[in-house]
């Protein structure tokens, strides 16, 4: 987790814009649809990221044997997992009291002076994440019986990564080389600092997403093909040459 000097030095920094963290989440409808203003773009691009991928062997143990003998079984789950930082230093609370001035009060009042793109209000952006851990509640229309929907997927954008090819998948509406469709499985929250006012100063999120299979009502399993085989071995898409990334040729043999 990035240090307290490192998250108050990063205050004086200039211009918190998609060119300095191209980083997004996208929201998406119940129908898996992108919803057109449910985008949150993160002030600023993640220190590290944690990409993890499980895979499933089941050992058979054979009498006498030296080693077991393993059956794959399945690929296991996929969780990318980064601290996300806001920040304001712009304290926008009316007569020091926080509370006086709602969040879109506040959003205009960030927007209408010019300072949206170098403060946010942690509170709404705290709110905005916390919505994906959470299932929504409401009546399906003519019967008056309860609905409940579970907490809405995502899309989680991260330009120039590769994040998508990591995840097996080719271009598609799915997932693309630099995003993929998930779930949020965690969010953690710290908050680091606050104005005399209460308003928050600075917070941390630790985030965590699992890529999914599921999207539109069909499925879609990651896998590997000969694009990604190219891009490992060069040109010639195959096995005899592996070119290492500082022009380094071993002949496998």
């Amino acid at each position: 987790m990035p240090s307290l000097a490192s998250l108050a030095s990063s205050l004086g920094q200039v211009g918190i814009n998609e060119k300095t963290s191209p980083v997004a989440i996208q929201e998406l409808k119940e129908n898996d649809e992108a919803i057109p203003d449910g985008l949150l773009r993160f002030q600023y691009f993640p220190e590290s990221i944690s990409d993890s991928k499980e895979v499933n062997w089941a050992p058979k143990e054979i009498p006498g044997g030296s080693l077991p003998l393993y059956q794959w079984i399945s690929s296991g789950g996929r969780t990318i997992s980064f601290v996300a930082v806001f920040t304001a230093d712009v304290d926008f609370s009316e007569e020091g009291n926080a509370d006086s001035k709602s969040a879109s009060d506040v959003h205009d009042l960030l927007k209408t002076s010019g300072e949206l793109s170098r403060n946010q209000d942690i509170r709404t952006a705290i709110m905005w994440l916390r919505r994906f851990m959470m299932p929504r509640y409401g009546s399906e229309t003519g019967t008056g019986a309860p609905l409940t929907t579970a907490p809405r997927k995502l899309q989680l954008h991260m330009p120039g990564t590769g994040i998508g090819w990591a995840g097996g998948h080719k271009n598609t509406a799915h997932s693309g080389q630099h995003f993929i469709t998930a779930i949020m499985t965690g969010c953690e929250v710290e908050w680091v600092q606050y104005f005399p006012s209460g308003f928050p100063r600075i917070a941390t999120a630790s985030l965590s997403f699992a890529q999914i299979a599921q999207f539109k009502g069909q499925v879609e399993f990651p896998a590997p093909d000969l694009d990604f085989d190219k891009k490992v071995y060069g040109t010639s898409g195959g096995t005899e040459t592996f070119q290492y990334t500082l022009n380094v040729t071993k002949s496998w043999k």
